[in-house]
């Protein structure tokens, strides 16, 4: 069973939230999609799965 998961998914993101957010959570399983892998870097989160497109990871995030 993959428990509580947080997805996180490509595209813009308020990082400002983002923290907050996951600040106040605990998951159990963290999976990321494309360019969302960036996001979970700099959240400092352990990735445990993830689907992308090559060419979308790392494209300008940091």
């Amino acid at each position: 069973m993959l428990g509580k998961v947080l997805l996180i998914t490509g595209g813009k993101v308020n990082m400002d939230f983002a923290e907050e957010y996951t600040a106040s959570q605990e998951y159990d399983t963290v999976v990321c999609a494309d360019s969302g892998l960036n996001t979970a870097y700099r959240l400092g989160m352990a990735v445990h799965y993830l689907a992308w497109y090559a060419g979308s990871l790392f494209y300008g995030r940091f």
